[in-house]
């Protein structure tokens, strides 16, 4: 037999939508073993038509005893196991030139697993795991979950044994649609539960609960399991830098940033070379406000990349350079450093070009230092450097978040507006910039390619494009491509809107409401304000969310208005009230924001964004009380509240840095408008 032969291991059960590709990647192999534990779909016939040996046992709560049935049936030199959700990258001829150069001693090699986690191919976590090894009686798999071959092969050869390797392998299954689909949560949580009945304080155990719960959205409870398994587990435990690293982002998940901060400051003595824990560190600190300590654990990220071949490291893709300079550009910009951040956006490019947060905010720092928007979309196109339809819509949102609609609308042309998202930016661009009867023609165009949800965003631009054409009344171009019930929501506005509103009666249906109040915000989003207000004279009940909606838009003085006249007939909801307290700080009337910000608290006396808005208000008091204490002093200079003003002027400071304050939409175009 070949010295190097390689034989793939596989389990299955109910895996025919992701076994073909699995199969498709090993498809090489000496020998291919599938051990089925009762599956009722076709994928024993998918794992024979590959040439599978295929093995059929009663599953039995233990994935150690299928992973042992192929070991006893392996008539190779090498084995390779891979799960029916992961498909091998690097191809098998590859893997067999490696082994060729692979010294005796090696038994086992870690390959690099790239688990998708998302939709969005940069969200993915990468780890190594030992996967390959040479066949020898004495291994045998143990755990009935998460099973393990490494502890067999060092009890007989030693942690030296085994070798890392560049191998590749892309894991599908923590992806929402089959991590759900296939009920892995429960699974693994029971499997986990007898387990820990036979050992209750193992802490590998404990690690894998936690996790596990962690993928249910449970958080205090993989809290709870991850912080025991930390107590219980020694310091040398491979998986304990993980661990720690899960637990982080649980607490910045439950906003525990100083049970965080304590961790990481300790843990990173140790883990120094670990570029995940030092990102996380930057976040906890970003979150608090403490930007300059911030930035420096970002750049303590980007200085570690070593740690992300650490095999003993799980990583998230782009940790050690895109992810840490985008979120330092963040900082150089909200500090007004625009040339630093617009540096820091450009290199965080050069590792992820489609990185939006990155574009957007390389796109807003030119614009601050008076680039012309034609020269930044020149800019974006250099760096995003597009080939299909498709590379065009993150150049796109970024030229959105500069609020560039000229630029976008050059986007208009049949190639690019064939792609359903670019051909709604273009319209919302070219009814922005008042081109209605040009939106109105792409939409007559291309309108009919669109899914439901896109023809409903569709047609709420439409509508809105048609009212501000003077048409008078909806057009049949646009009811044409409606379903019947929508049809008749979309009738009853408009021929609302053609009558006074001193003749209706003002008592609508829910859904009629709900469609009010979506055209309302869109014809705010699109500057569009003569519709909304139309709207609203007819539906009152939709003054609430155009003066929020204005308020979100940068128009703070027609929704200050509105919001002060709602809130004496007391029909301000949570939300609205927070920004009329913003609106009030904004304005520098620190008691009556006060006032009202401590009025939510008697409701939510645990919201952050409250508790934080009251402080400011109240430092903000006694800055000026200080300030005329200080009018009042015979040599101000030397005045003990000096100190006090500055200590102060510096917890204000660190305050807005937390983002507690309401971001609005940046706007050139943004008017203000009087409701009569």
């Amino acid at each position: 037999m070949n010295e190097h032969s390689i034989g793939v291991h596989i389990i299955i059960r109910d895996e025919a939508e992701l076994l073909p590709q699995c199969l498709e990647s090993v498809q090489h192999a000496d020998e291919i073993i599938v051990v089925d534990t009762g599956s009722k779909d076709s994928s024993v016939n998918i794992a024979r038509s590959y040439g599978a040996h295929v093995i059929t046992i009663d599953w039995e709560d233990d994935f150690s005893k299928p992973r042992n049935e192929a070991l006893r049936h392996a008539n190779t030199k090498w084995i390779l196991v891979i799960d029916a959700d992961e498909r091998l990258l690097t191809p098998l001829h590859i893997v067999k030139e490696q082994l060729t150069s692979i010294e005796s001693h090696i038994q086992a090699l870690t390959v690099t697993i790239d688990n998708l986690v998302s939709s969005q191919p940069e969200n993915r976590v990468i780890h190594q795991a030992l996967r390959l090894f040479r066949r020898d009686g004495d291994y045998e798999f143990r755990g009935i979950i998460h099973e393990q071959v490494e502890p067999s092969i060092i009890e007989k050869h030693g942690h030296s044994a085994i070798f890392s390797s560049d191998i590749q392998i892309t894991h599908f299954g923590y992806l929402p649609k089959f991590l759900h689909n296939k009920n892995k949560v429960a699974r693994n949580e029971a499997l986990l539960r007898i387990s820990l009945e036979e050992t209750p304080d193992d802490p590998f155990l404990l690690y894998n609960m936690g996790v596990t719960y962690c993928q249910a959205g449970q958080l205090e409870l993989a809290q709870a399991y991850l912080e025991q398994s930390l107590s219980l587990g020694p310091n040398n435990q491979s998986y304990r830098a993980n661990l720690i690293r899960d637990l982080c982002k649980i607490y910045y998940e439950q906003n525990l940033t100083k049970q965080m901060d304590i961790l990481l400051i300790h843990e990173l003595e140790r883990y120094s070379d670990y570029p995940d824990l030092h990102f996380l560190l930057g976040q906890s600190l970003e979150r608090q406000g403490l930007l300059e300590r911030a930035y420096d654990a970002y750049q303590n990220a980007v200085s570690c990349t070593i740690g992300t071949q650490n095999p003993l490291y799980i990583t998230e893709m782009g940790v050690a350079n895109y992810l840490p300079l985008c979120h330092m550009g963040m900082i150089a910009h909200q500090l007004g450093r625009m040339a630093d951040a617009a540096r820091l956006f450009h290199q965080s490019l050069q590792f992820n070009s489609i990185n939006i947060p990155a574009l957007k905010g390389i796109a807003s720092s030119f614009q601050h230092l008076d680039v012309p928007n034609d020269d930044i979309h020149t800019l974006l196109q250099q760096i995003v450097h597009p080939i299909t339809t498709e590379d065009h819509i993150p150049i796109i949102e970024a030229l959105n978040e500069i609020q560039a609609h000229e630029s976008i609308a050059s986007y208009s042309q049949p190639s690019y507006v064939s792609e359903p998202s670019i051909l709604l930016a273009v319209c919302a661009a070219l009814i922005t910039i008042s081109h209605f009867d040009d939106a109105s023609n792409l939409f007559n165009q291309h309108v009919s390619r669109l899914s439901y949800d896109e023809l409903t965003a569709a047609c709420h631009m439409w509508s809105i494009c048609q009212w501000q054409q003077d048409l008078g009344e909806l057009q049949d171009s646009l009811y044409s491509k409606m379903s019947l019930p929508m049809c008749k929501r979309y009738e009853f506005v408009d021929q609302l809107l053609q009558i006074p509103s001193d003749t209706t009666d003002h008592d609508y249906p829910k859904d009629i409401l709900d469609l009010v109040m979506h055209l309302v915000r869109q014809a705010v989003s699109l500057y569009q304000p003569e519709i909304a207000q139309r709207l609203i004279e007819h539906f009152p009940e939709g003054k609430l969310t155009y003066a929020k909606t204005l308020y979100l838009y940068g128009d703070t003085m027609t929704a200050a208005d509105m919001l002060l006249s709602l809130l004496q007939q007391d029909l301000l909801d949570y939300e609205a009230r927070i920004y009329l307290g913003e609106i009030l700080v904004d304005k520098g009337h620190y008691s009556q924001a006060a006032e009202l910000f401590e009025q939510l608290l008697q409701n939510n006396s645990k919201d952050e964004k409250i508790i934080t808005a009251v402080s400011v208000c109240y430092l903000h008091l006694a800055e000026s009380y200080i300030l005329e204490a200080l009018s009042l002093a015979d040599n101000q200079l030397i005045s003990p509240l000096q100190e006090d003003l500055r200590s102060i002027q510096s917890a204000i400071l660190l305050l807005n840095r937390t983002g507690w304050h309401t971001t609005r939409c940046p706007s050139a175009k943004t008017q203000e408008i009087r409701h009569e």
